[in-house]
């Protein structure tokens, strides 16, 4: 959580972005002043991690002096839209509230400390589920998207993660931002060992009419492709170490990679799909083999397996159980309908999701 003062003369553009502010409330406190002697108090006081002040407020030398290293000191920018002002992070003040956000978190995650207030380091209870399958048409996003917008409506705070090469979740959600946030900027965000990671995924977070949270996808599909094996550890664990979320579902493509199996290492649970096909059921068979095998050859101290349970979708009157030793959840029949925003909300009805 950044606890954020502004300090600005105009009441009305207070109250605005104060109200704006209130949809982020999860990732930001606010505290507005029109006196700079009452918020330097509340610096004094309070826990403080990013300072706004309006460039024509007359500020005193002695206060940027004895302003604490943890805290962020940004000017409010009246007529110019600078990067900098007087050798300090600017906002231009008249732009949508959207991108001073953005900026906001942005300047967070290239200047404050690992040891900032806002960061968590203690184990949290956030849960971790991937779905995936070795069998293609089976319906893997629309489970994961039902299973988020289920737990997302018993109140719980929900992040789908789509990390499918050509995955497309802006099809499964509404969004209205114009700001240019998606998972691309997650990702360079990894690679660039400068940034604060979680400030990095707050500020690209969008969030459903249905309270689930999620990444926009990105522009190009190899972004994905360019996450090392360490990189996609580090974004799972840190996701888990901000405490923000009950819930991560991660929608994956099944692969024989270091990444794939990272992912797998890194949740706590995985749901294999199969839609009971003669087909489908020899890939999972096959896949579930050769994670069996690879796991005996490489004489590894831990096991996935356990972790791995099997969901049947589009189950119909040609689909048959496979013979598995996999824990088997249930069966969720296939519904006909051109609109797959029904369909997911069809399975997400379902009580089968209430078992994973």
């Amino acid at each position: 959580m950044i606890k954020l003062a502004i300090v600005d003369k105009d009441e009305k553009y207070l109250d605005r972005i104060g109200n704006f502010f209130l949809k982020y409330s999860s990732n930001i406190t606010i505290f507005t002043f029109t006196d700079m002697e009452v918020a330097v108090k509340k610096l004094e006081t309070g826990h403080i991690d990013f300072f706004l002040v309006n460039d024509k407020i007359e500020i005193n030398d002695e206060i940027l002096k004895d302003i604490n290293e943890n805290i962020v000191f940004c000017y409010l920018m009246e007529e110019s839209d600078y990067a900098t002002y007087k050798n300090k992070p600017a906002i231009f003040k008249y732009q949508k509230l959207e991108f001073i956000y953005k900026r906001i978190i942005d300047i967070c995650a290239s200047v404050l400390p690992e040891s900032s207030s806002s960061i968590k380091s203690f184990d949290t209870n956030t849960s971790t589920v991937v779905f995936v399958s070795p069998a293609g048409g089976v319906g893997v996003s629309s489970l994961a998207v039902a299973f988020a917008k289920k737990n997302a409506s018993m109140g719980k705070q929900v992040l789908y993660v789509n990390l499918e090469q050509t995955g497309s979740t802006d099809d499964f959600f509404e969004f209205s931002s114009e700001v240019d946030m998606n998972l691309r900027n997650v990702i360079l965000a990894i690679k660039n060992k400068k940034e604060k990671l979680q400030y990095k995924l707050q500020s690209q977070v969008e969030t459903d009419k249905t309270n689930v949270s999620f990444y926009r996808t990105p522009e190009v599909a190899l972004d994905i492709k360019e996450l090392k094996t360490d990189e996609i550890e580090l974004l799972v664990s840190t996701l888990k170490s901000m405490d923000k979320y009950d819930m991560v579902i991660i929608d994956i493509n099944f692969y024989f990679t270091p990444s794939v199996f990272a992912v797998f290492k890194s949740v706590d649970k995985i749901i294999f799909i199969s839609d009971g096909q003669k087909i489908s059921n020899t890939k999972l068979l096959r896949a579930y083999d050769a994670i069996e095998k690879f796991e005996d050859g490489e004489n590894l101290s831990f096991s996935v397996l356990p972790k791995i349970s099997l969901l049947y979708n589009k189950f119909g009157k040609s689909s048959r159980e496979a013979d598995t030793r996999l824990n088997m959840i249930g069966h969720i029949k296939r519904f006909e309908s051109p609109n797959y925003h029904d369909i997911i909300n069809a399975i997400s009805d379902s009580s089968v999701l209430d078992k994973i």
